[in-house]
C-alpha cells in the first residue's frame, strides 16, 4: 500500500494508516531585540504626537496674541504741532520711515525739516534748482 499524507482544517497531518498526527506547535518566545524596538517605535509615536500637539497649541497661542489686539480700541499716545513760516505753502510734506524726521517742500523752493518728537526745525542746506 502506497502512503499518502493529507492534513485536516485544523493542520494536523494524516499518515497513510488513517491517523492523525498532531501538528507540532512552535514556541511563542519573541527576541528581546523585537521587544526593545517595538517599545522604542512605540514611544518615539508617543513623544512625536505629543510634539505635534504642543506645537500646534504654540501657534493658536501666537495668532491670539497677533489678532486679538486687532479688536482692541486705537489709542494716540502724543501728537506735536509743527510751526511753519507764514506766507509759504507746502507742495510736498514727507516723513521719513522711523516717523522723526518730517521735511516739506515749500513753493518758493526752500526745503524745511523737522525734527517730530520735539518739533524743532532742523538745518537744511540750501539747495539751487537753477530756476
Amino acid at each position: 500500500m502506497a502512503e499518502t499524507t493529507g492534513t485536516d482544517p485544523s493542520g494536523a497531518v494524516l499518515k497513510s494508516t488513517g491517523q492523525f498526527l498532531p501538528r507540532q506547535r512552535r514556541t511563542k518566545k519573541t527576541s528581546r531585540a523585537v521587544i526593545f524596538a517595538d517599545k522604542a517605535a512605540d514611544w518615539t509615536i508617543r513623544i512625536g504626537g505629543i510634539g505635534v500637539i504642543v506645537a500646534v497649541f504654540g501657534i493658536m497661542v501666537f495668532l491670539a496674541q497677533t489678532v486679538v489686539p486687532l479688536f482692541t480700541g486705537a489709542h494716540v499716545e502724543g501728537s506735536h504741532a509743527l510751526t511753519r513760516p507764514a506766507g509759504h505753502r507746502a507742495l510736498m510734506n514727507v516723513v521719513d520711515e522711523y516717523n522723526t524726521i518730517a521735511v516739506s517742500v515749500n513753493d518758493d523752493g526752500t526745503v524745511g525739516a523737522y525734527h517730530l518728537a520735539t518739533g524743532h526745525t532742523l538745518n537744511v542746506p540750501s539747495f539751487d534748482f537753477g530756476g
